[in-house]
């Protein structure tokens, strides 16, 4: 924790599934000049950490702490979610340090980025625009195909729809627009139940594949028919 060296002799045990927590040490200068303003926004791009804490320190001095886990209450925070953004403010009288636990049964040694203000609106654009774009695509796509079982009324195709339904809800998991457009309660629900979602859309693709062997006729390899065609010299 007060290392600011990285071993790579650290990497291998920190990817196993381990319910201690694990610590990163960012320190920064000394600002140049008193703002108020961050100077920087560390963005993390992992969001299936059970708990996940920041902690901001002037010197000393803990001036701001903050929860994104994905099992933590982030109702204190009234901004508008875009994703996991820490704004680092630099003192212009000590050292800036920042503190990162990590806590969880998946993989802890995960990358940040660090990136200025402008930048960082970028970024935050760039990813509402992502997460819409999947959101509109899996709609529409779940729209057609309801449509098609409409018409058709086949069984099976009801399988089709709930692997569109458990696809949609893995990406918003992996990508992080599940808290966008879910609860709180919701979202940690789908955390601690991710690898239920899995196993359900496991067997749903079973079952989708056996209903539609079943309607598609394959015929046998005696019943092929060649037609043959008579050779003839051409003279």
């Amino acid at each position: 924790m007060f290392s600011t060296e990285f071993e790579t002799s650290h990497y291998e045990p920190s990817q196993h599934f381990s319910n201690q927590a694990y610590w990163h040490k960012l320190s920064f200068p000394i600002g140049d000049a008193p703002s108020s303003q961050p100077s920087f926004y560390l963005n993390l791009n992992y969001y299936v950490i059970e708990h996940l804490d920041f902690f901001l320190f002037h010197g000393d001095t803990l001036k701001q702490h903050w929860k994104r886990g994905a099992l933590d209450n982030w109702q204190d925070d009234q901004q508008k979610y875009d994703g996991i953004w820490i704004p680092v403010t630099l003192s212009p009288d000590e050292v800036t340090t920042l503190l990162v636990r990590k806590q969880g049964n998946s993989p802890l040694l995960t990358p940040f980025k660090l990136f200025d203000s402008e930048k960082a609106a970028q970024k935050k654009e760039q990813k509402l625009l992502f997460w819409t774009f999947i959101i509109s695509s899996l709609g529409i796509l779940l729209a057609h195909n309801v449509f098609v079982f409409v018409l058709l009324r086949q069984p099976g195709f009801i399988y089709y729809l709930g692997l569109n339904v458990v696809i949609f809800l893995a990406l918003s998991i992996i990508t992080g627009f599940n808290r966008w457009i879910f609860s709180e309660t919701i979202s940690q629900w789908l955390i601690n139940n991710l690898f239920v979602v899995f196993g359900i859309g496991a067997w749903i693709l079973f079952r989708f594949t056996v209903q539609f062997l079943q309607e598609v006729q394959i015929p046998s390899r005696s019943a092929n028919s060649f037609t043959k065609v008579t050779d003839k010299t051409i003279r």
